[in-house]
């Protein structure tokens, strides 16, 4: 695995895992060693490293789409294209959790791929509830349920600070062509709204970073 880049700035305390703490992103740094993750980390521990930097990396990416790309609201050309990405990092995020909290099988590579391969890992609130809700809330999320607009699915992700983040279920926006008589209500200020969200989400990746053994 790629080994993250280290910096200088402060680093924020390492959060209680039982209650969010919201990072200043601007003043976090990661500091590994050569090898990276070590080498006597689990593999739910490594595989959760790897889950939670790819997350990460997607959704700074997904800041500079929305930074010099799609600026404005709902748009046939990028939308979608960000509705995928940022579907697919919110996974990631939760299964970078699941596998932390799936102490007992950090060892048993074959159970930890049933894990993160069944089939319902694209749901987010079955996934959630896999989680469980104390470890959800660890980081910063109260509820996760799923919806349904204009005939499409969608998911409600309510953070404990009230803030609510939209995410299109994965399978439906990904095969919504089957559906093209249906539309998506146009947002004006559709940027504007996912990168806040995404900032969110950025926070979350952090916590779940701090959370991950010392080394």
């Amino acid at each position: 695995m790629a080994r993250p880049r280290s910096a200088t700035a402060r680093r924020e305390p390492r959060p209680n895992p039982t209650r969010a703490t919201f990072i200043n992103m601007d003043t976090y740094e990661i500091n590994p060693s050569k090898e990276w993750p070590p080498e006597h980390w689990s593999l739910n521990q490594k595989w959760a490293t790897a889950a939670i930097f790819r997350a990460n990396g997607g959704l700074n990416f997904l800041i500079e789409c929305l930074e010099y790309i799609h600026r404005g609201g709902t748009d046939a050309a990028y939308s979608r294209s960000l509705y995928i990405l940022l579907s697919y990092n919110v996974e990631l995020i939760f299964e970078a959790r699941l596998l932390l909290v799936s102490e007992q099988l950090g060892k048993d590579e074959r159970q930890l791929r049933a894990v993160l391969k069944c089939k319902h890992n694209h749901d987010l609130e079955l996934l959630s509830y896999k989680i469980g809700k104390d470890d959800l809330q660890g980081i910063g999320i109260v509820d996760v349920k799923s919806e349904t607009k204009n005939d499409l699915k969608r998911y409600v992700v309510t953070m404990s600070n009230g803030d609510k983040i939209i995410v299109e279920d994965l399978e439906c926006v990904r095969y919504d062509f089957e559906k093209y008589n249906k539309r998506r209500d146009s947002d004006f200020k559709e940027a504007e709204r996912i990168k806040g969200e995404v900032k969110s989400l950025l926070n979350i990746t952090y916590i779940i970073m701090e959370m991950l053994p010392k080394q």
